[in-house]
């Protein structure tokens, strides 16, 4: 059972071989070696480089700017949710953009609508606390739910519908200098977007650190959520027995993602867009059709079909792996990168990448190989906001899990190990650099 489930969770975008599970202390150790190294807080991760672009967005207060942490003419993102309609089904889309709003104060009293949302939870007696400060307490965090009816229907494969009773729905942090926007694009739209793909039984969170990092260096970005998300307890990725809807597939929704938001609203044509993804994300990533602008494939990654290939390799790919990875393995994603058939630069890390930028001519196909006892598990490169949320729901079930032989994701690996920021302190600039490369 544990091997189907497993193989389930890399449908459409994984390697063939699984890699072992490591033991847990010598990943521990590892990790904590690697966090020595890469050790920056979130907000340096993050920090990205100033692009100043056209949204048109009630920009935050000096004060607002001053509790947050953002300084005047520092680089600021407004964030918004949104949704695509496909039949009846409201799919989900968080969207993040560089914000114009950098400097001191807007003209007048315009004030964000972070501080608007703050001033009605407290009665209008605060005009400067912002979402950070808050920690994420419903007044404006991005609004995240874990389904614990829809892992277990998924997980065991149960195909039915389950009480909702446990599920848990909480605030997470966004950075301090995010603040919420209504986003209008600027005149002659936006130059480039990307688009994240979340894994199986992820959110459109789970790259949150890549989304607001990527805003911030000047990107539209775009993450909806698909049938297989965790957040919804309504819709499975296959039709179930007493007959819970099969939500739209992967490819349905990149379609409306592409076509209504980054084209119709924001005027970003395919050949302008990204495309990252993680897990199964990673086979989104790849395989959605169109010419884009680059993909990166991040823990997931198998040879396109050959039909699929040329136009695939048309663009820059990046294919990122690791030894520690116990749900896809480095040694099946690695074969796939080796039958491509073209020329791979490869790279022990992020920062290896960044240098690699700066000596490479032509962008071509680049492999990030992370090996060794401090290398990722599968879900080390995700945000830690949503890996920590995971991790607290999940920890009572973790002994169950191991004793039934049910894998989780690696989680219970990421119990032990708790490397995401380190982790995004190496890679998160480097896609970035690698996606600026793109032309």
């Amino acid at each position: 059972m544990a091997a189907r489930v497993a193989g389930d969770c890399a449908r459409g975008a994984l390697s063939s071989t699984p890699a072992s599970t490591c033991p847990r202390r010598s990943r521990r150790a590892g990790a904590a070696e690697r966090g020595k190294r890469l050790l920056v807080s979130r907000r340096d991760i993050l920090s990205g480089t100033s692009v100043a672009m056209g949204l048109k967005v009630s920009r935050p207060s000096s004060s607002a700017r001053a509790a947050s942490g953002a300084a005047p003419g520092e680089a600021t993102v407004a964030y918004e949710d949104t949704m695509v309609s496909i039949g009846s089904q409201q799919i989900p889309v968080a969207v993040w953009a560089p914000s114009a709003g950098v400097g001191g104060s807007p003209p007048g009293t315009s004030k964000s609508r972070l501080e608007v949302q703050v001033q009605e939870a407290t009665g209008g007696t605060s005009t400067s606390t912002t979402e950070h400060e808050q920690g994420g307490k419903g007044v404006a965090g991005y609004q995240h739910s874990i389904s614990i009816a829809k892992i277990a229907s998924v997980l065991f494969r149960l195909g039915r519908r389950l009480p909702t009773l446990f599920d848990q729905s909480m605030a997470l942090d966004p950075a301090p200098w995010v603040f919420r926007g209504e986003l209008t694009a600027p005149e002659g739209g936006y130059t480039k977007a990307v688009v994240l793909c979340h894994g199986y039984l992820g959110s459109r969170y789970d790259l949150v650190d890549f989304a607001e990092a990527l805003a911030r260096a000047g990107w539209l970005v775009l993450s909806p959520e698909f049938a297989e998300a965790l957040s919804n307890p309504t819709t499975l990725p296959k039709a179930s027995v007493d007959g819970v809807g099969v939500g739209a597939d992967r490819s349905q929704i990149m379609a409306a993602v592409l076509d209504d938001v980054a084209l119709g609203r924001f005027g970003v044509p395919r050949g302008r867009v990204a495309l990252v993804g993680h897990s199964a994300g990673a086979g989104t990533a790849v395989t959605t059709e169109g010419e884009f602008l680059a993909r990166v494939a991040i823990g997931g990654f198998r040879k396109p079909l050959q039909p699929d290939l040329a136009r695939i390799l048309a663009a820059p790919l990046l294919v990122v792996a690791s030894s520690n990875d116990s749900v896809i393995g480095l040694a099946g994603i690695q074969a796939a990168v080796s039958s491509l058939g073209v020329p791979t630069r490869e790279f022990t890390s992020g920062s290896d990448l960044a240098v690699g930028l700066g000596e490479a001519g032509e962008d071509g196909t680049a492999f990030i190989k992370f090996e060794g006892e401090g290398a990722p598990c599968h879900i080390s490169f995700l945000s830690s906001r949503t890996n920590m949320a995971m991790v607290g729901v999940l920890s009572p079930l973790l002994p169950v899990a191991r004793a039934l032989g049910v894998p989780l994701l690696d989680f219970d690996v990421y119990d032990q190990t708790r490397d995401s920021d380190a982790v995004a302190a190496d890679l998160v600039p480097a896609v970035i650099g690698w996606l600026n490369k793109a032309k």
